[in-house]
């Protein structure tokens, strides 16, 4: 993802710092195979992976960029280039979080799924099982949430977006309020089209946690980050990931890159992380989100 050069940007062009996470085609090896050189896939493309993706970052000008690889011999690659923080100088790591945006539907996507296969609630639901007081929840369905076909208003696309999110840094939002401040009129009745949205995603959320009766970032916890052993994954919407997470920044029109943060230690800011919520709130570093893909 890359800033632009207008002072106010989109959730997805707003993040300088890049994370990349890629998996090869193939059946995993129970271990890592070798070559008749002895050389697994990972130690053998190694170097020039590392190229790769330094030539990237140099090329679209950002600050930091990582990515992992898990190859179809069972081997692991991950590396990363440049810097997580202009101010402090840190470089970026394999370590790093960066904030995912959008693969966070992912995460969400999987644990809608694990409630589906333990008879907690069925794809063709309707909304208003859980939200009865969301316009027409009556008449959609998770599973049009989850496929972009419920015809729901993107709140990313309202017309106060940018100066209600970008000029408030430090407001909390919180998922009702979303729903509230940024509803307008549907694009299509459900199912009767396609467009991609935001607040499907936020509604799948509020789906989860009436089921659940914790929080989405709890059960993110319990269905996916225990099982899977992702050590190096957080929840915005249940708070700042560590301090060590990538920095957000905005490149001006003089070319020069400004740090976009409140002090509040939420990526990049607390209201710019609330408000994604379960539609981009989480924070990963690559090898966890190549884990988890």
């Amino acid at each position: 993802m890359r800033s632009m050069t207008h002072h106010r940007a989109t959730w997805g062009q707003i993040f300088l710092s890049l994370v990349l996470s890629m998996v090869a085609v193939g059946p995993a090896a129970a271990s890592p195979a070798v070559d008749a050189t002895g050389t697994s896939a990972a130690a053998g493309l190694g170097p020039a992976l590392q190229q790769i993706i330094d030539n990237k970052r140099r090329s679209i000008d950002i600050p930091g960029i990582s990515a992992a690889v898990i190859f179809g011999d069972g081997s692991r690659w991950s590396g990363a280039s440049g810097k997580a923080s202009l101010s402090t100088n840190a470089a970026a790591t394999t370590q790093t979080p960066f904030v995912v945006g959008s693969i966070t539907k992912t995460f969400l996507a999987t644990t809608i799924m694990r409630l589906v296969e333990d008879g907690r609630l069925a794809l063709d639901d309707p909304l208003a099982n859980w939200l009865p007081g969301y316009p027409n929840s009556q008449n959609i369905s998770l599973r049009q949430l989850m496929s972009h076909t419920s015809g729901v208003f993107n709140y990313f696309e309202h017309r106060d977006y940018n100066r209600l999110v970008f000029d408030r840094p430090a407001h909390a939002w919180q998922p009702q309020e979303i729903l509230d401040t940024f509803g307008r009129a549907p694009y299509f009745a459900p199912g009767a089209g396609y467009h991609y949205s935001n607040t499907g995603f936020v509604l799948l959320g509020m789906v989860i946690e009436k089921i659940t009766g914790i929080s989405v970032g709890q059960q993110f916890a319990a269905t996916l980050y225990g099982p899977l052993g992702l050590g190096r994954t957080w929840f915005q919407g249940d708070g700042p990931p560590p301090a060590e997470s990538a920095k957000g920044y905005l490149l001006n029109k003089s070319g020069v890159f400004r740090e976009w943060s409140d002090a509040s230690g939420y990526r990049p800011t607390r209201s710019a992380a609330t408000v994604a919520w379960t539609a981009g709130g989480v924070v990963a570093n690559a090898d966890d989100l190549a884990t988890s893909a």
